[in-house]
């Protein structure tokens, strides 16, 4: 959002951007529900009324505190074997507080399962639970490289190291062809790249 706001005011210093949850249990609702220019989620298929096209793939990393008494063998950036990564407590980003997720679907299939002990409605606030305890967390590579600076936490590599999300953005088709439509959403697609290039450099 900090790019994605400076450039929006530098290029429509009288517009405002609005960043609003989406409802968990229907993404597609809160389309029409908020009124949104667009949506960004996790890939799925979309009904007939909308347009979609993905923005961005993110593969994911494992974020703990730099005292974690559990990992102290090993180092930043290595790889968590999967039996210890599944003995661990994990916290898990959940706006609705389900405790499962799809990263517990790909565990399954391994004959797998973690313990979830804690949910948080935002990245940042299981940032701070990650940083004052125990638990570690799950999350998108560029936002444990941002936390690992901001949170003082280490950043190691997923057992599942192959598991790639693809975001998605979709929008009504009654605002596809709009000029400024068209701007705003080239305009968010941009920044995304943007990130997208920087997390492949690293």
């Amino acid at each position: 959002m900090g790019p994605l706001t400076s450039r929006f005011r530098d290029l429509a210093p009288n517009g405002c951007i609005q960043l609003l949850p989406l409802d968990p249990k229907d993404h597609l609702e809160s389309l029409e529900r908020f009124n949104t220019d667009a949506i960004i989620f996790l890939s799925l298929p979309v009904p007939e009324w909308m347009r979609s096209k993905v923005v961005y793939h993110s593969y994911f990393r494992v974020i703990a505190s730099t005292d974690n008494p559990y990992l102290r063998d090993l180092k930043p950036k290595q790889q968590i074997p999967l039996d210890v990564y599944c003995e661990l407590k994990h916290g898990v980003y959940s706006p609705s507080g389900e405790v499962r997720t799809w990263m517990d679907t790909e565990l399954s299939k391994q004959g797998k399962n973690r313990h979830v002990v804690a949910t948080a409605p935002t990245f940042h606030s299981l940032a701070k639970t990650v940083q004052q305890s125990d638990i570690i967390s799950t999350v998108p590579k560029a936002i444990a490289d941002d936390f690992s600076e901001c949170y003082g936490l280490t950043v190691y590599a997923h057992p599942l190291d192959y598991l790639k999300a693809e975001l998605m953005m979709a929008w009504h088709y009654r605002k596809d062809k709009k000029p400024e439509q068209v701007w705003f959403r080239d305009l968010v697609t941009e920044e995304l790249a943007k990130i997208q290039w920087m997390e492949r450099l690293n």
